[in-house]
């Protein structure tokens, strides 16, 4: 049984061919994204039009592949530069795939005056 809450979670920034299987996925990890593929880690890609992702894991002896389509004009969001990617945690996987914006971040204000 897979206990999601034990895992890292990686994002892919841009857009990736998700023609690609598990074996081609796990290559970018190791290649482009300079991380282990066989780490206890899920690793996540979106399609180019944002309405497909999918997450790869590997479990000890074989790949998983969940992959999720959206069937309505929606999209995900999903970021685009490698400075917007970060690692993410098991609660924005949630709210990203109920359609919600984890990438987007505030910029922190230090203001020296008030008025």
């Amino acid at each position: 049984m897979i206990k999601f809450e034990e895992y890292d979670y990686y994002i892919k920034p841009g857009c990736t061919d998700l023609r690609k299987g598990a074996l081609k996925l796990s290559l970018i990890i190791q290649d482009e994204m300079e991380l282990n593929p066989f780490s206890k880690s899920i690793f996540m890609f979106c399609s180019k039009n944002r309405r497909t992702i999918k997450a790869i894991l590997w479990d000890g002896n074989g790949w998983f592949e969940i992959t999720k389509r959206l069937d309505y004009k929606s999209t995900f969001s999903w970021p685009k530069t490698e400075e917007a990617s970060r690692s993410i945690n098991l609660e924005d996987i949630r709210y990203l795939l109920k359609g919600a914006d984890v990438f987007k971040i505030f910029p922190n204000y230090s203001p020296l005056f008030v008025g």
